[in-house]
């Protein structure tokens, strides 16, 4: 089925049919949304988990 069969027959479906069709593309983009949140706070949680390192560099004019 071509884009443009496909917009034909979304243009003549019923209202019910139109709302369906809405609702799931609105499920569909939360559900994307809210995947993309939760493995963006996963994975800010484990860079929680990891110590810093610390780098010491000795300044050659402070030492004697």
């Amino acid at each position: 089925m071509k884009f443009s069969q496909a917009i034909k027959l979304f243009r003549n479906s019923n209202r019910q049919t139109k709302f369906f069709i809405f609702m799931f593309a609105l499920y569909t983009a939360a559900l994307v949304w809210t995947t993309v949140q939760a493995y963006a706070r996963l994975e800010y949680s484990r860079s929680d988990e990891q110590k810093p390192i610390k780098v010491r560099i000795q300044n050659p004019d402070l030492t004697p």
